[in-house]
């Protein structure tokens, strides 16, 4: 059979072309092709989500993967939440939406509920963040807002505004336009994505203002410095700006608030002229703008006294006393009394009375320093010389003590560290210094070797009696300091000292010329006498209770009295002596002595009731002196005694004839003893010694009251 290949032919192309059509099928409502013979399979994980409003998340879905064919999303109600083409879920809003997945010819849908829980939108206005704002006339404060909520700022938020005063500004477009002076309340109603109530709600206040600025100068300085003798009267021009715009310097007012005794102002020069009177000044600047607004700034104007240099040196000043003793001649070049000081470094000192205070001095010497004193006219910067305390008479000797009530205990005892001088010889007989402490004993008590290196307590510094005297002074319990602790005591005679506390019990012991105890003390130049001592058997002694670590030279003790012929020395504690009124710590080897004199028939220390070593008299006495049993272990080196001045004329009772040593009395050539007579004399008490030319005189011989 013959076949026609023609035919044939078109036949298979025919078969070719249906199977190709039957094989594509047809396209999906979303334009892609379902391929038949294809199965699909999708499936949304959670058929429910809840989300919280303005969050995301993913929809999770399950299906097979089929080449060119993608998961198609939709949201029902986009208002509520929306979906994008990568499954990510939005929520807008509260409610629910039904989000529908399309997959070739498969859909599966999952419920969307968007929820807000506890959580609250609040409304935030970032230009508003107090309860009233200012807003310069003519300006704008932009009033929109944005909306927190549970961590995320959004800004789709509508807010409506109203304004108590529409006259003092306009809100349009969230923005606050000044039209103005004035005030007006401000509230702020929003609602965000259907939400609203108090956390949404805001009412502050806007205060318009005008930008108006006075000065003077062109605005350098609120406050001038002035002096009271300028040379040349001050600028004081005054100016000023309204919303940027000059002010006429004619629409400025000028008043004085204070001061108008202190200056004087020129309206046409504008300046201001000193008065040559320091002080301050107020000086009031008021302005009325167009809309009849008052304005007003206030100028501080200081008026310092002008500052010279003073040529001379002023000396003799008293720290304590604060008077700067400046003569009558410079007294009415200030015009008037000190009124405000400065020290060298700037610092106020303090001024009372016209009198200085706080002014640092130096505890070894003359203080040098340099202040600034000024009274209401001018100033002076005076280079000056002075002490902590000049005294001049004998009240002035009250400042010394410890002065507490009980016992001397560190933490509440009074100490003087300063320099202290004599300024001349001074008769005390009207005056009786005070107890300068208390029994000393018991708990938390001072305690001679308990003092070193630990408080200062008594004297610290130095008394320097500048070769003058003190005559007759009378002294209660444990002296003129109470303590010398580290301190100084030189160049000072003291003549008849009265001892004139309780001559019965405890409280009457311890008097004493300085102090119960001396520690790592130095007495150089000190002369002291007395007739007799306190008739209280506890504790009396010329020169103080004990001493250790301490440095004497160039010293003189005169006791007249000889206490061994006193009947009263019966107590357990008695103990006298012309220089100490205790053992004194015998063969410490930790004072140092030199040129160290006492003249009198009395041991330098004598307690005649007490047991030491098996003696029942404990006597100290000076190195020259043999003791009763002959020991010389309870000596002090370095101090010499006689019993009367012709003794040490003739320099007797020194060891034995053979071994008399030459006296070592060339360190008394300086300016505070007097060597005419062969043997060191008080120089301001010469004229009542004579010369001593007679080597048959003896001390009961001469004229009362030589020393």
């Amino acid at each position: 059979m013959k076949i026609n290949k023609k035919r044939l032919l078109t036949i298979i192309f025919v078969s070719v072309l249906l199977l190709s059509l039957f094989a594509i099928g047809c396209k999906n409502k979303n334009g892609e092709e379902v391929i038949k013979g294809v199965l699909y399979k999708i499936n949304v994980c959670d058929e429910q989500l809840d989300v919280l409003l303005g969050s995301s998340c993913v929809l999770d879905v399950e299906y097979n993967k089929v080449a060119g064919v993608n998961l198609q999303f939709s949201s029902e109600n986009n208002e509520i939440a929306t979906i994008d083409e990568y499954g990510i879920i939005t929520a807008h809003s509260v409610g629910e939406t039904n989000i529908k997945v399309t997959y070739g010819n498969k859909t599966a849908q999952c419920l969307v509920r968007v929820y807000v829980d506890d959580y609250k939108p609040i409304l935030f206005l970032p230009q508003v963040q107090q309860d009233s704002v200012n807003v310069f006339k003519d300006s704008s404060l932009n009033l929109n807002g944005k909306v927190l909520f549970a961590g995320n700022t959004y800004d789709d938020v509508s807010i409506e505004y109203t304004l108590s005063d529409k006259t003092v500004g306009t809100i349009v477009d969230g923005v606050f336009t000044a039209l103005k002076v004035g005030k007006t309340t401000v509230t702020a109603q929003a609602t965000w994505r259907g939400m609203a109530g108090e956390t949404m709600y805001k009412e502050f206040s806007i205060a318009v203002i005008s930008d108006v600025q006075l000065y003077v100068n062109d605005g350098q300085s609120g406050r001038l410095l002035m002096y009271t003798q300028e040379d040349e009267p001050v600028s004081f021009k005054v100016g000023g700006t309204d919303n940027d715009i000059a002010i006429d310097k004619e629409q400025i007012i000028v008043d004085f608030v204070m001061g108008e005794n202190l200056l004087s102002f020129d309206k046409t020069a504008q300046t201001l002229k000193s008065k040559g009177i320091s002080g301050e000044a107020k000086i009031l600047l008021s302005y009325t703008d167009r809309d009849g607004e008052f304005y007003e700034t206030l100028i501080s104007v200081s008026i310092r006294p002008t500052i010279r240099e003073y040529g001379e040196t002023v000396t003799g000043f008293s720290a304590i006393d604060g008077n700067v003793v400046i003569g009558k001649a410079f007294a009415e070049i200030l015009g008037s009394p000190v009124v405000e000081a400065y020290d060298k470094n700037g610092e106020a000192l303090e001024v009372k009375n016209g009198n200085v205070y706080g002014i640092e001095t130096s505890s070894t010497g003359k203080t040098c320093t340099t202040i600034t004193i000024c009274s209401r006219s001018i100033g002076y910067t005076i280079n000056l010389e002075g002490y902590t305390r000049i005294i001049d008479e004998a009240s002035d000797l009250s400042i010394f003590g410890v002065y507490n009530s009980t016992a001397a205990k560190f933490g509440d005892a009074q100490y003087q560290d300063g320099y202290y001088v004599l300024g001349n010889n001074i008769d005390a007989s009207n005056y009786v210094h005070p107890a300068t402490g208390n029994h000393l004993g018991g708990t938390n008590a001072v305690g001679l070797y308990g003092c070193l290196g630990k408080q200062k307590i008594g004297l610290t510094g130095t008394f320097d009696g500048n070769g003058y005297t003190i005559h007759n002074l009378s002294l209660t319990r444990y002296g003129l300091f109470g303590f010398v602790l580290g301190g100084t005591i030189k160049n000072v005679g003291f003549e008849n000292v009265l001892f004139v506390g309780p001559n019965t019990g405890w409280d009457g012991g311890g008097q004493t010329t300085f102090a119960q105890y001396i520690a790592g003390g130095t007495l150089e130049n000190v002369y002291v006498h007395a007739e007799k001592l306190s008739l209280n058997p506890n504790l009396q002694a010329l020169l103080l209770c004990d001493t250790h670590a301490t440095i004497m030279t160039n010293c003189m003790f005169v006791l007249d009295e000889d206490v061994s012929l006193r009947s009263n020395m019966t107590g357990s504690y008695g103990s006298l002596g012309s220089m100490w009124g205790y053992y004194g710590y015998p063969n410490k080897g930790s004072d140092a002595y030199a040129n160290v004199y006492v003249i009198s028939p009395t041991p330098i220390s004598y307690v005649p009731n007490t047991s030491a070593n098996g003696d029942n008299s404990y006597t100290v006495d000076a190195e020259n002196r043999l003791l009763d049993d002959g020991s010389k272990n309870r000596v002090r080196k370095g101090v010499i005694r006689y019993d009367s001045f012709e003794d040490m004329r003739n320099n007797k009772n020194y060891f034995s004839d053979d071994q008399l040593p030459k006296n070592g009395y060339f360190t008394f050539y300086n300016d505070y003893w007097d060597m005419s007579s062969g043997i060191p004399v008080w120089k301001t008490l010469k004229d009542k010694t004579g010369k001593w030319e007679s080597n048959n005189e003896n001390y009961e011989n001469f004229p009362e009251g030589w020393i």
